[in-house]
């Protein structure tokens, strides 16, 4: 829907006419997310990284983010080294999950 406005232009002594575009927004509750995957057990997991680390014999270090009940919130993967190392900054692993908390309830 389009309206009609009328603006006045400073240097201009009359008025300039120009539309003016009207945008509605509609608000909508998504569906109810799936359960997190619980990790409460070290062969759980174990089965998680086999699936998200690919064997490419470098050393990948990432961080598993969970809640209260074990459950996985995120995957961040904060580097991927050599065959026998691999750099990490603490700024890189630190901010992933301060981002988590503040999207969180």
């Amino acid at each position: 829907m389009r309206r009609r406005a009328i603006a006045l232009v400073s240097n201009d002594p009359g008025p300039v006419n120009s539309t003016i575009d009207v945008v509605r927004f509609t608000v909508v509750r998504e569906a109810a997310a799936a359960p997190p995957r619980t990790l409460s057990e070290p062969g759980a997991v174990a089965d998680l990284a086999r699936e998200l680390i690919p064997d490419d014999a470098r050393e990948h270090f990432g961080i598993l983010l969970l809640n209260a009940q074990n459950g996985l919130i995120a995957y961040h993967e904060v580097s991927i080294g050599t065959l026998s190392a691999s750099l990490v900054h603490r700024g890189k692993s630190l901010a992933p999950p301060t981002a988590c908390w503040g999207s969180r309830h």
